[in-house]
């Protein structure tokens, strides 16, 4: 397959490679969902929900050039190496956030938080 551009919505990101797969691993969905209550609790501290509450409704394995995994902040500098990982959108209710996530699962961010990490 020939790598291709495309623009990751919604940061614009450009990302070198784009791959479907059929699998991700559990251990990867558990610590994006983890990160993800962290974040609403931070901006929502009276937030309270389940895990089991949210619906991974979509995601795609993607090669980032580098290490922001797509969500680069204003003032960081970032390691220039391709860097695998997953991107994921959980639903929970009526609302789905998008989480990043390396394929080691150490880097976790989500561009919809933009100046969390």
């Amino acid at each position: 397959m020939d790598a291709e551009t495309i623009n990751f919505s919604p940061i614009n990101q450009t990302i070198d490679k784009f791959v479907n797969i059929t699998g991700i691993p559990d251990s990867l969905v558990d610590a994006a969902k983890a990160r993800l209550i962290q974040l609403l609790k931070e901006q929502f501290p009276d937030f309270d929900i389940d895990p089991s509450q949210f619906d991974l409704v979509k995601f795609n394995h993607l090669i980032w050039p580098d290490s922001s995994i797509g969500c680069p902040q204003d003032g960081h500098f970032y390691t220039q190496v391709q860097t695998p990982g997953y991107s994921m959108e959980f639903k929970i209710g009526c609302t789905v956030y998008t989480m990043h996530i390396d394929a080691s699962g150490s880097l976790i961010a989500s561009p919809d938080f933009p100046n969390q990490r």
